[in-house]
């Protein structure tokens, strides 16, 4: 089959060409996010290597970094789930961002965009390429290996061993076995360049350590997931830091920490969990309910906006709150608004609600006992007013789980009656 220029393809040409696997000419640029991860790098470096054969122009495409906000504004927003489409017939073929083919954000069961571009290419079984493939589905969804093989119960041969073939001694040493004479020398001030940052980095981390500790607020959260596992913690703190979240998942003395809330002077924050005792679903809902709620304060009733609380959980972004991000994986779920990768996403602090507000938020998509105070009595004894007396529930619209559980026994009681 004749090759299909992108840039003069129709969206169904492309989706299809995609669809098929057809050779694609008019690739102009490879887009990932900013600060892209070793996912993103990797998923590059493998396009550029085998993927002359689908996309002839991928070896000399330029290496671009976007932005979700940047994507929208050019391209249109995600609704239909063709905005990776859309960017395509300009040139540029995105990685890591955009929902589209080689984006895994969204998609709970594939682990990396490396995947989705080795399999796509079909060379994800080529032997050369087992132990980095290994070694990227893992760190990201996990993080980076050589921080939990020391845990026996995950530790495994297959990824002790990616972990020496990329640990930065041997990469030192493949690069010295691979590259050409003439190449020796930007590889010396790669390297050294590199380790200058690793230095920084590490020294940058210490501060942190030292500085943010002593600042950072514990908040109890009194009844999450189940009593038998007592009370939960939420850890706050205030700082613009890359590090603050390792130091306090590495130095805290709190045994019931759960989720680290991180609000940085931007106005942008973002939220984590610790373990997998709580699950950010239901904050979620509550957050993006009440920005929704202040956006409508300041619209004529005919544009104000619908936000469905069964869609309000999706993960990525939503075109009626797109200042938040919601990302799920198996180990961990995160909330971002803003943070390295979307720079320029609109902070919500200080725009929609305050520091108290939030917190106040993900207690309130936390503690599973936590309902509307004037109705409380009411919701404890099995009775949603907001449905049997139509009376006002600010709670009712976020459609939280403890609350359709009483709407649930409600009915149950009804039916028996």
């Amino acid at each position: 089959m004749k090759a299909l220029n992108v840039q003069k393809a129709s969206i169904e040409e492309v989706v299809d060409a995609f669809k098929t696997r057809r050779t694609m000419k008019g690739i102009a640029a490879l887009a990932t996010h900013p600060r892209p991860h070793a996912d993103e790098l990797a998923s590059i470096a493998v396009l550029r290597k085998y993927g002359s054969k689908i996309f002839p122009d991928v070896a000399k495409a330029d290496l671009n970094i976007t932005t979700a906000k940047w994507l929208d504004s050019e391209f249109g927003g995600n609704e239909d789930g063709l905005q990776w489409a859309r960017a395509l017939q300009k040139g540029l073929l995105l990685i890591g961002t955009g929902n589209g083919p080689f984006d895994e954000h969204g998609m709970e069961s594939i682990p990396s965009s490396l995947y989705l571009v080795a399999e796509f290419l079909g060379v994800d079984q080529r032997p050369e390429l087992t132990d980095l493939l290994t070694y990227i589905n893992y760190e990201d969804s996990h993080g980076e290996p050589s921080n939990t093989i020391l845990n026996k119960d995950s530790q495994t041969p297959e990824l002790n061993h990616t972990v020496k073939q990329f640990n930065l001694a041997s990469m030192v040493k493949k690069v010295w076995r691979t590259c050409k004479q003439d190449e020796v020398e930007i590889g010396y001030k790669y390297f050294v360049w590199l380790l200058e940052r690793v230095i920084d980095d590490l020294t940058e981390a210490q501060r942190a350590y030292e500085e943010i500790l002593p600042h950072v607020t514990y908040v109890p959260i009194p009844s999450i997931v189940s009593r038998k596992r007592g009370i939960g913690t939420l850890a706050v703190l205030e700082s613009n830091s890359a590090h603050a979240l390792m130091a306090i998942l590495e130095k805290n003395d709190q045994p019931n920490l759960v989720a680290i809330l991180q609000i940085e002077e931007s106005g942008q924050f973002q939220i984590h969990t610790v373990g997998t005792r709580v699950n950010l679903r239901e904050v979620v809902k509550v957050i993006r309910t009440e920005i929704v709620f202040f956006k409508n304060k300041n619209l004529e009733k005919d544009q104000q906006i619908w936000l469905d609380w069964r869609t309000c959980s999706n993960q990525g972004t939503l075109l009626e709150a797109p200042e938040i991000n919601f990302y799920q994986a198996s180990r961990v779920q995160r909330i971002f608004n803003g943070g390295l990768t979307q720079p320029d996403t609109d902070p919500i602090l200080g725009v929609y609600f305050e520091k108290e507000d939030l917190v106040a938020m993900i207690l309130l998509g936390l503690d599973e006992d936590r309902f509307a105070t004037e109705h409380r009595a009411s919701c404890e004894a099995g009775e949603c007013v907001a449905v049997s007396e139509k009376q006002y529930c600010p709670l009712y619209h976020m459609g939280l789980s403890r609350c359709r559980t009483v709407r649930r026994k409600m009915h149950v009681a009804e039916e028996t009656n």
